[in-house]
């Protein structure tokens, strides 16, 4: 017998530095709320549904507005025009089919103005590591989380994290299958639409 069953809800606050593609560090705060599922058999990786990610600037003045979705970020960074750039995802298939359907399974936030907007992934960002944290489990606590940050970021483990979850992905992965012809519409991110 398979199948998948709701197996905890994980919510989070930390801080953690991010290293920029520059080669600047800055830090930053995040929120998760989100739901993990796992196989009946009980194998630890599954399925994040996430209900809401915050990440923002603690610098002041702050160097971005603060960014609100229903999705897990990947890689935050600022292009050599200033404009800072966030890549983020969601392992519900359902999600991605309300949202655009994007090529790859990932969303591209740039911000313009005091606000972040959607846009395509830049091929430059395509194929990069992820410099955000996206290793979280099901023993993690506020304080855990903030004190394993780095260790977790360099060397993610595959029990928890997918591989196609560390990368700016340049083509679809394979659980997302191909869906009938719609238009493209947006439901959960249709504010950060220009």
């Amino acid at each position: 017998m398979a199948g998948c069953i709701p197996s905890y809800r994980t919510k989070l606050k930390w801080e953690e530095d991010v290293t920029l593609g520059s080669g600047e560090v800055i830090r930053i705060a995040r929120d998760i709320d989100c739901n993990r599922e796992q196989s009946l058999g009980g194998e630890a990786a599954g399925a994040r549904y996430w209900e809401r990610a915050i990440l923002r600037s603690v610098a002041t003045p702050a160097l971005f507005p603060e960014w609100d979705a229903p999705l897990y970020a990947i890689c935050l960074d600022r292009d050599e025009n200033g404009v800072w750039w966030l890549i983020a995802a969601t392992d519900d298939v359902s999600f991605w089919n309300r949202n655009g359907e994007p090529p790859t399974s990932q969303w591209a936030f740039r911000v313009k103005g005091d606000r972040w907007n959607l846009a395509a992934v830049p091929s430059a960002y395509m194929g990069r590591r992820a410099n955000l944290l996206v290793d979280y489990r099901p023993s993690d606590w506020d304080s855990t989380v903030a004190r394993e940050a780095a260790e977790r970021k360099a060397s993610p483990d595959p029990r928890w994290v997918h591989v196609w979850k560390q990368t700016v992905l340049s083509e679809k992965p394979y659980v997302y299958r191909p869906s009938w012809p719609q238009p493209a519409q947006y439901r959960e991110l249709k504010s950060f639409l220009e």
